[in-house]
């Protein structure tokens, strides 16, 4: 079992999202398949995208497909039919959320559903996850979480929920912005990776915690 496994096991956990099997995923940055096998385990049919080699017990599983190519060299119309998307790719924020839009804001595609690993390689980037929100929220996206999950190291997991609307349904989101929970230790400068404090279930929302909105408020 990966690292990559339980993060997403941990994510899917966290969200509850509606998630029917059968229901098409892509994964970019797939390799080497952990959390492909996470998701297969909840029986979607997941497409990994990924130049690098995929492991064997993956590859091979009926409902998984492997495209050996970058995000980037991927036709998006190809997604027509997938529901859900996630990304862990070792690049900054900024361009897993440019390789990300370029997929789901493509007019032929309705993917309901974002989990995406945002890599903070310097922790300056944290400063920068409002913005974040708000730009996956102009995509159509309007419940926007962020979370550094127990099996993070120094990355949130960033994810976001497209309603299914029916006629008498409204387009906007009802009540008040959800609350989203970012630690306090993402705003100290050149901490170290070991040191990284890890936040657990039961402490969501512990003293000394900053607080962002889905709108992208940021408050104490």
């Amino acid at each position: 079992v990966t690292r990559a496994y339980l993060k997403m096991s941990e994510a899917l956990a966290w969200l509850s999202w509606p998630i029917k099997s059968g229901q098409r995923c892509v994964e970019l940055g797939c390799a080497p398949g952990g959390a492909s096998q996470a998701l297969l385990s909840h029986g979607l049919r997941v497409i990994g995208i990924d130049p690098a080699m995929v492991d064997a017990k993956v590859l091979t599983h009926p409902n998984f497909q492997h495209i050996r190519k970058r995000s980037s060299n991927v036709r998006v119309r190809d997604f027509q039919e997938v529901q859900w998307l996630t990304a862990d790719m070792n690049i900054a924020p900024s361009d897993t959320l440019d390789e990300v839009e370029r997929i789901v804001c493509h007019r032929a595609n309705r993917i309901r559903g974002l989990i995406l690993t945002l890599k903070l390689n310097d922790w300056n980037l944290a400063e920068q996850i409002p913005s974040y929100l708000e730009r996956v929220r102009g995509w159509g996206y309007s419940r926007v979480r962020v979370r550094q999950l127990s099996h993070n190291r120094q990355e949130v997991c960033l994810a976001a929920l497209r309603p299914t609307l029916t006629a008498d349904q409204p387009t906007e989101p009802q009540g008040p912005p959800e609350t989203i929970a970012v630690p306090a230790s993402f705003y100290q400068r050149k901490r170290p990776m070991c040191d990284k404090p890890r936040l657990k279930s039961e402490n969501y929302l512990p003293d000394g915690q900053f607080v962002l909105t889905a709108h992208g408020g940021l408050g104490i």
